[in-house]
Order: C-alpha cells, then structure tokens, then sequence
C-alpha cells in the first residue's frame, strides 16, 4: 500500500476519527493523500500489527518504506515534524 503525506493538502481528520477512517481507507482502492502525523501513524500501526503487508509514504517525492515494526527506512527533514515543532517552541516559553 503506498500512501502520500501532504501536511498542506492532504486530508485531515479530527483525532478521534482517525483509526476508523484510515481503517476505511485501507479497505479502499484509489489514492490516499493524508495531512496530519496522528493519521500517519495509524497507518504505521497497521503495519506493524500485520494488518498492512507492505506500506510505502511518499513525502516530497521520496518513497520512505516502513519496516514490519512500523519504523522508517529514514526520517527526512520536514516530514511530520509540526507537533515537535510546536512543543519546542513551547518548551522555549518555560511550558
């Protein structure tokens, strides 16, 4: 299965709808464009407890192949990195 990840136009959904619509997704054919990290990982979730046998995230282009734990062949700059983002800036507050 291979999957885009699109922090700019890909789809978003509200957290506590993300596992039921991405176990919709995979039930589907076409292409799959997602936008945030939580839907992201839930695809890596999949992966790792076997429901997926193969998947692949494009990011820029680049195919980033996730393993049978759910880890990445690699992790470039800018993929899924808002959240972090945010938390180090809080963090810079005192928060």
């Amino acid at each position: 299965m291979k999957i885009t990840y699109d922090p700019l136009i890909g789809v978003a959904v509200p957290d506590a709808r993300v596992d039921q619509w991405v176990y919709d997704a995979v039930n589907t054919s076409g292409d799959i464009v997602v936008g945030t990290r939580d839907m992201v990982d839930q695809f890596r979730l999949l992966r790792a407890s076997g429901a997926i046998a193969e998947l692949i995230i494009v990011f820029n282009g680049v195919n980033l192949v996730v393993d049978k734990h759910g880890r990445l062949s690699k992790w470039p700059k800018g993929f899924c990195n808002h959240t972090t983002s945010r938390v180090i800036a809080l963090a810079t507050y005192g928060v």
